[in-house]
């Protein structure tokens, strides 16, 4: 970490795995995506946004840590995230009943072989909803059905770790 920086790690205060297939209520322990099988699928994140007024963001980053035992992708993934446009629910979000999604817009590559944790630069989400009066209503993550197996994260719901927002904002740096 640069010094003069502090990192904040924040877990969603709301998500929904959203497909053809599959509402936003119940949350499975994993997401797919780019699997043909699984069609296209959003993955619906909220944060609270801890760091919107105590200082300025450096850069912030979407975490998706791979879930265990699941088949991997012969090749890259390509994932877009998109900001939210309108208030959601899990119990109320489904594939026909999703919310707008707008910019900023940021684009990542999962690879599944071998599992690591998947690293996506929302810096320009982070800073346009910090301190700016517009509305937080979250991240969607979005893959269309490319791949045979697709690339899986956890979601945290009955094992592995939950996504996690990585923000690091700028401080004062200390002189000894």
């Amino acid at each position: 970490m640069p010094p003069g920086s502090e990192r904040r790690v924040l877990r969603p205060v709301a998500m929904a795995v959203l497909s053809r297939s599959r509402s936003g209520a119940e949350l499975p322990s994993s997401v797919t995506f780019g699997s043909r099988a699984e069609g296209e699928t959003l993955l619906l994140l909220r944060f609270a946004p801890s760091w919107a007024a105590d200082a300025p963001v450096e850069s912030a980053f979407l975490l998706l840590h791979p879930r265990d035992g699941t088949g991997a992708a012969l090749d890259d993934v390509r994932l877009d995230v998109w900001r939210i446009e309108e208030p959601w629910t899990a119990e109320r979000t489904t594939w026909l009943e999703r919310p707008s999604l707008g910019h900023p817009h940021s684009r990542g590559r999962a690879r599944s072989a071998p599992p690591t944790t998947l690293r996506i630069d929302v810096t320009r989400f982070v800073r346009a909803t910090s301190g700016s009066g517009r509305p937080n209503h979250g991240l969607a993550v979005v893959a269309s059905a490319s791949h045979p197996h697709g690339a899986t994260f956890a979601t945290g719901a009955g094992g592995g770790r939950t996504p996690e927002l990585e923000v690091y904002l700028k401080t004062t740096s200390r002189e000894p």
